[in-house]
């Protein structure tokens, strides 16, 4: 048989030409079952038969086929009454979606065992890639490793290092199942970081339940951090990650999050987390509170039959500093309170126009980190109602006649009805306050700021009226100062406007309304006020084109009025702000006419300026401009000058301005300014500017309280923030964000990062360093998956690349 290339019949047809043909295939009994009927094809350069030995031997471009398995070599031998057979020189045996690589194996034509020795594996359905310095096949997709490595990144042959690998003593695989592995060690970009005595995790893309990846993060507040998330694919329309971690400072910790999804459009998503935290002295001012220290954040929505609809946001938490200390809520640790909210509501009408729900909703202070804030203190909206009739014409009538009417009922009440410690603060004029200044607390219950002396403790906030003229004691009711009533409150604003077209360009439309709230409290019973507004708008259209875009012109005058009086002896339970937000009414005179608080200022204001729009032709708007002014009767003065504006020019720049000028005092009140440039190629740069001129006091009265330390007696902001993510090359990513404070002369916040990208595209891995005036520095290791050997990147060019 030298010298020619054969191809192989059934192995019936093969032995029935030699003496072991003669035996026929039910002479096999003693064989596995396994694969022994299946028809058997070889081809090779040369191909010899030992009829005595009963030995295949098989030389160049060997090539086996079976059922579902191909096996490929320069050499192979088997033997056809025991199946067993050895292969060398580039062998690969390819079966039901997985590979087999190796420079020498031995196999089982009739079985499913086999033996490989330094060789490989690699899945065609699941990314899985495994290297083995023994692998053993002990099932149909079940293989054995000793001295393995494991990755699912499917990355191009010229990364280097693989982005993530499991090095393992010995293993189990279920290809397109689960990798159960022992005495391993996670190693990313080849360097280890993580050693466990017993694994189990998933060798497939689909979700799957299994290990993640380990969060690594070091700081100077929580020390070095690592957690290990485990994730539990409960359902086609459920997940389940429990990430038990352990920081060097403050101890163990567990987090949870489920995710859920219902039909089409309803989804759910809560996490929680729980540590008992050995940091923490509760019997110190800095840290009075609990030990046992928790967090509970989430949203859902969820479609209901009848068309009902309901949707949640809440967080809760032990206390005040938990937003400093757990990763989790770190985005909300610059709020003054946390606001949850629920709602069971429906749409009415076609065009759904109409409204109505049930709701309640439920605020917390994080203004203090204990018990000397408000929480208990805070009026809750719970129960609570909303219906709302948006814009409509009334049907019927000659005139277009539009109707609007919103309403909202809530019942306020504080979580106790005792004053606890605060029995003693002195109760404003009416009852329906504690005049503890904006602070909330009396004298008795401030607490010293750090170097002064317990001589000092009389009024370490500064805010008793009689000494310094602040805000304690002074008979008026302050934001931020504690409301004693409770009861029902229902708020009503109906409207009916009459939109008019005079001529070819003028458009008006005036509106009259009637503002209307009802109280029942315990303070003071049956209630009513009630009120006229007014409101007109006059506007003209005009469109021209300059160049290649379309410019609309808008001038425009709009009037609005209230006629409020006499509210000084109503109840009170949804004041005014300290800082009114003079730019936004302006802009939208319905939020003057349609302010619900109970404390509403009479109102008599002119607005008047220009709106100028740029479009592309064929549309896509290129920039706006709006220039207003605010004439304000009951003042007698020209109020405001504002200036709004954004920009989005050629080759990704951009540009944001806003801006309030009082003409009267002739300086700048508010200022926003914001410059940015984003690039196809992954760059991404912007610098913003923040000022404002008057600030509540509110937010500089409160002593320990981390987030505030470095703002005591601060009256306005004045802020450079900027940030930019670098495409260095196509893998080297560098970015930055910081704000800077002028008025303090101090960075706010600072983080830089670096960030390796894989030419496939299919993960990336960095280092951020951060820091700020309440978290401290820290460090975190940066892992995304992003995607599976997809290359999308490549095209991109760096900035350090050679053209």
């Amino acid at each position: 048989m030298r010298g020619c290339c054969l191809t192989g019949l059934l192995v019936a047809g093969l032995l029935a030409a030699t003496p072991v043909g003669a035996q026929g295939i039910a002479d096999f009994g003693d064989l596995r079952d396994g694969l022994r009927d299946e028809p058997i094809e070889i081809s090779a350069d040369i191909l010899e038969y030992d009829g005595e030995r009963r030995l295949y031997t098989a030389t160049g471009n060997v090539l086996i086929r079976q059922s579902k398995r191909v096996i490929r070599a320069d050499w192979v031998a088997f033997n056809t009454e025991t199946g067993r057979g050895i292969a060398s020189g580039n062998v690969e045996v390819e079966e039901k979606g997985t590979v087999l690589r190796a420079s020498f194996i031995e196999f089982d034509v009739y079985g499913v065992e086999g033996l490989v020795r330094d060789g490989e594996l690699e899945s065609t359905r699941s990314s899985l890639h495994g290297e083995g310095r023994v692998i053993r096949k002990i099932g149909e997709r079940s293989y054995h490793f000793e001295d393995a490595r494991f990755t699912t990144c499917d990355c191009p042959d010229d990364e280097g290092a693989a982005p993530w690998e499991v090095v393992a003593e010995e293993a189990e695989v279920e290809v397109g199942g689960y990798a159960t592995v022992r005495n391993s060690t996670v190693e990313i970009l080849g360097v280890p970081v993580m050693w466990l005595p017993w694994m189990i995790y998933p060798v497939k893309t689909d979700r799957q339940s299994g290990v993640l990846l380990p969060e690594l993060e070091i700081g100077s507040r929580n020390g070095f951090g690592l957690g290990i998330p485990l994730f539990w694919a409960a359902h086609d329309q459920l997940n389940l990650t429990l990430t038990p971690s352990y920081t060097t400072r403050r101890g163990g910790r567990v987090r949870g999050e489920v995710e859920q999804v219902f039909g089409e459009s309803s989804w759910g998503a809560v996490t929680a987390a729980y540590g008992y935290d050995e940091d923490i002295d509760p019997d110190t001012l800095k840290t009075p509170y609990s030990r046992n220290r928790w967090l509970l954040d989430g949203a859902q929505r969820w479609e209901l039959p009848g068309e009902l609809s309901f949707a949640a946001r809440f967080d809760f938490m032990s206390d005040n500093d938990v937003p400093l200390d757990f990763e989790e809520l770190r985005d909300r640790r610059a709020d003054r309170y946390l606001i949850s909210t629920a709602s069971l509501g429906r749409e009415f009408g076609g065009s759904g126009r109409y409204g109505a729900a049930a709701v309640a909703r439920f605020a917390s202070s994080l203004q203090n980190p204990d018990g000397r804030d408000r929480d208990k203190l805070l009026l809750q909206r719970l129960p609570g109602a909303e219906a709302v009739a948006l814009s409509s014409p009334l049907p019927g009538l000659l005139a277009p006649l539009v109707v609007s009417v919103v309403a909202d009922y809530a019942y306020f009440r504080r979580r106790t009805n005792s004053l606890g410690n605060r029995a003693g603060a002195t109760v404003g004029p009416g009852g329906g306050f504690l005049d503890t200044g904006v602070d909330a607390l009396q004298d008795s219950l401030e607490v010293l700021r750090s170097g002064q002396s317990p001589g000092q403790a009389d009024d370490p906030h500064q805010d008793d009226f009689l000494t310094d003229g602040g805000t304690e004691d002074n008979g008026l009711f302050e934001e931020g100062e504690p409301l004693l009533d409770k009861g029902h409150r229902l708020w009503m604003h109906s409207t009916l406007s009459l939109p008019l077209r005079l001529g070819k360009f003028l458009e008006l439309e005036p509106e009259v309304g009637w503002n209307q709230t009802f109280y029942d409290t315990d303070l003071q019973g049956n209630e009513y006020r009630g009120f006229l507004t007014a409101r007109a708008e006059l506007r003209s259209r005009l469109q021209g084109r300059i160049g290649d875009f379309i410019h609309v012109l808008e001038p425009r005058v709009g009037w609005a009025l209230v006629r409020s009086k006499g509210q000084e002896d109503n109840p009170l339970f949804v004041p005014e702000t300290a800082i009114p937000q003079r730019r936004i009414r302006a802009l939208d005179l319905g939020a003057v006419t349609g302010d619900d608080a109970d404390r509403i200022p009479r109102a008599n204001e002119l607005t008047f300026g220009v709106d100028s729009r740029f479009y592309r032709e064929g549309g896509g708007l290129v920039g706006r401009f709006t220039l207003l002014a605010l004439q304000d009767f009951e003042e007698k003065e020209l109020t405001e000058v504002i200036v709004e504006g954004e920009a989005r020019g050629l080759r990704g720049f951009w540009a944001e301005l806003q801006g309030v000028f009082d003409p009267d005092r002739g300086r700048l009140d508010q200022g926003l300014a914001r410059l940015g440039w984003e690039h196809d190629d992954g760059h991404d740069v912007n610098l913003g500017y923040r000022f404002r001129r008057d600030i509540p006091d509110t937010f500089e009265r409160f002593a320990f309280a981390d987030r505030f330390d470095d703002f005591r007696n601060m009256t306005r902001i004045e802020q450079l923030d900027a940030a930019f993510e670098l495409q260095l090359t196509q893998k080297w990513l560098f970015g930055y964000r910081g704000a800077y404070s002028f008025d303090r002369d101090l960075l706010i916040s600072n983080a830089a990062r670096v960030e390796y990208g894989s030419a496939c595209g299919c993960w990336a891995a960095g280092v951020e360093v951060s820091s700020d005036r309440a978290g401290g520095v820290s460090a975190k290791v940066i892992y995304r998956i992003s995607g599976f050997g997809r290359n999308a990147d490549r095209g991109r060019v760096g900035l350090l690349d050679a053209p």
